[in-house]
Formats: structure tokens, sequence, C-alpha cells
């Protein structure tokens, strides 16, 4: 078995929320500057490049990783999540909202 072939899905929770964010857009994007923080937590070196588990234990969603990235301005969480780092979380509602009104706003946003 090359490197390529192996099978990570034992090692990565199963995303079945059904739900289609995605970072790259930019209303999500934004979703930092929308947000108030309501809570914090300090990552350890068991959170290392686990921002899937923060967002189960935080939210019970891992979907909403991609949101830990976009609030807390990260791009590469293996690089940029250390010991010592503290990440500000908003609350499930206030996101489910927020991502909910960017699904049914279809208006063009720009980010610069």
């Amino acid at each position: 078995m090359s490197v390529s072939d192996f099978d990570y899905s034992r090692y990565t929770p199963v995303d079945n929320t059904n739900t289609s964010y995605s970072v790259f857009k930019s209303a999500y994007r934004n979703i930092r500057f929308a947000l108030r923080t309501a809570s914090r937590v300090t990552v350890d070196e068991s959170d290392m490049a686990n921002l899937v588990g923060i967002a189960y234990r935080a939210y019970g969603d891992v979907s909403l990783w991609y949101m830990l990235l976009a609030f807390n301005g990260i791009q590469d969480q293996v690089q940029e999540v250390y010991p010592g780092l503290v990440l500000n979380l908003p609350s499930k509602p206030d996101i489910i909202a927020f991502l909910s009104s960017q699904q049914t706003n279809r208006s063009v946003t720009f980010t610069i």
C-alpha cells in the first residue's frame, strides 16, 4: 500500500451533518468580523492540529472546525495551532444563524 492509498477514514470523524459550508466563500471568511466571541479555549499538546476535535468538544459538531479556522484567522492548522494558543469561539446558535443567512443571501460579497 503506497502513502497515497492509505485509508485515513478510521482516524477522521465522519461528517454526517450534510452541511456544505466552505471556508473559501467570501461570506464565510467574513465570519470573524460578524460574530462575537462567546468563549475561549487554550490549545494544549493534545489539541495541536486537531481543530476537528476542538469543534466536537465545543459544539458537538465536527463540521464546524472550518469555522474555527475562519473565526480565528488561521490558514494552516498544522503550522498555526500550537500549545498555548488561545482560540476564540462564538456560540453555536450564532454560527448557525450566520451561516444560514449567508446561504439564503445570494448577493455577491467581496472581501478586500
